[in-house]
């Protein structure tokens, strides 16, 4: 007998009772952008970065909210997805 955590028992593959799961989780490219610009606008010190280094220099920024960008338009199963830091 499979496991209840069992893959192909969950999706329901072969199964023999009805004890499995046909779902599937979709986030839109804005839900997760917009997600990730509320927590830079909530949580202080994300946004920003100081280095002082001897041999680098010095640095001291403020960064935006990093965005992705998803290319649905891939020809394979997996989408192309890019990270974008501003």
């Amino acid at each position: 007998m499979a496991s209840r955590y069992d893959l192909n028992s969950l999706m329901g593959a072969k199964h023999d009772n009805e004890r499995y799961y046909d779902q599937m989780v979709c986030l839109s490219q804005g839900i997760i952008n917009a997600s990730i610009k509320d927590h830079f606008d909530r949580v202080q010190g994300v946004c920003g970065l100081y280095l002082d280094d001897p041999e680098l220099g010095q640095i001291d920024a403020a960064l935006s909210a990093p965005t992705i960008m998803i290319n649905g338009s891939a020809m394979s199963d997996a989408p192309e997805i890019f990270f974008q830091l501003r």
